[in-house]
């Protein structure tokens, strides 16, 4: 991976959200991703304040070194009993195609193992999104199984791909973990740091 530059998560903020509703709305991200646009300040607003105590959930972004998004990205229904989550993330608008992807969710996939300490990081994929697929199967995920006819695309039927990675299969060497900030689901405040 290139490591020419610094890529840094932190936990999302308030003041996040208006660039969050813009990339949500951005055609070349909702397609991918199964919002329904258009998607509204106020209700992001109501939905990130609601899960504000969310133990099941940790939404970030990630930004550079001069705090510019570059992704936002997560991970969902957390389950503690087997420990596992679900991953999304979706790229600038106007930085797609430059490898954010694939770092981000490396970088994610790191957080959750050695953070959290998960065992099992998972993700759903449309089947027609053949640049996600090789982004994930990069990290290491591997294809689980086909929900068929999981989705209606422009009036047809798409499938769904269910993609795995166990911590036990990760290659941990590839690029540190930079966080900044409060992080309050596992630990108080950390500074800027790798590991």
């Amino acid at each position: 991976m290139n490591m020419g530059w610094q890529m840094y998560l932190r936990r999302l903020q308030e003041s996040d959200l208006k660039d969050r509703v813009m990339w949500m709305n951005d055609v070349a991200v909702y397609p991918s991703m199964g919002f329904t646009p258009p998607i509204s300040l106020e209700n992001t607003v109501n939905w990130y304040r609601s899960n504000l105590s969310n133990n099941k959930r940790v939404d970030c972004v990630f930004v550079n070194e001069i705090g510019e998004l570059l992704a936002m990205a997560g991970l969902t229904g957390i389950d503690y009993s087997c420990r596992k989550a679900e991953l999304y993330l979706f790229v600038n608008p106007n930085r797609q195609r430059q490898g954010l992807g694939k770092k981000a969710t490396y970088l994610l996939c790191k957080y959750a193992f050695n953070v959290l300490h998960l065992n099992k990081v998972f993700l759903y994929t449309n089947a027609t999104n053949i640049g996600a697929q090789r982004v994930y199967e990069s990290v290491g995920f591997k294809l689980e199984g086909t929900h068929r006819e999981e989705r209606m695309v422009d009036g047809n039927y798409e499938d769904r791909f269910y993609y795995g990675l166990l911590a036990k299969e990760f290659d941990y060497d590839q690029i540190p973990l930079l966080m900044i900030g409060c992080n309050s689901l596992i630990m108080n405040c950390i500074d800027v740091g790798g590991g």
